[in-house]
């Protein structure tokens, strides 16, 4: 006869706290790679993402090769490496020139937001209307 197998029990699906713990965990490495964009740009913050990567997860074998082709430039026989490494590089920098324009017109709405609060704030304060200055020579 064949011998019964003790049960094991039914794994449970995580809880609401392991859930949030992950979410939070989630939560502050985003805001450590949106601390590093704003510091080293979108380009630096790739370039320390991946050596980070590299240096957890590849094999000596693997780190050796990576730094022999990309950084030494030992063993290229075909253009691709250096092709990708440039193509990769220049989407980067078009994407940090997006980031930073979005980021420059952002500031720009909330200045003009508070400079049009400041002065409501100023006319409320009296009876009369305030003389407000012309538009200055940026056009601003």
């Amino acid at each position: 006869m064949a011998r019964k197998q003790p049960k094991q029990p039914a794994k449970q699906p995580p809880g609401k706290w392991e859930a949030k713990a992950k979410a939070d965990r989630t939560v502050a490495w985003a805001a450590v790679f949106e601390r590093l964009i704003d510091k080293c740009g979108l380009a630096g913050a790739f370039l320390v993402f991946v050596c980070i990567f590299v240096v957890v997860f590849a094999s000596a074998d693997q780190k050796r090769d990576i730094i022999d082709l990309f950084i030494l430039g030992r063993g290229i026989r075909a253009l691709y490496p250096a092709l990708v490494s440039s193509a990769a590089f220049i989407l980067l920098l078009f994407g940090q020139q997006f980031y930073y324009d979005r980021r420059i017109r952002r500031l720009q709405i909330e200045l003009t937001r508070l400079g049009q609060w400041k002065s409501d704030h100023q006319d409320r304060q009296f009876d009369e209307p305030l003389h407000h200055s012309g538009k200055s020579d940026s056009g601003e």
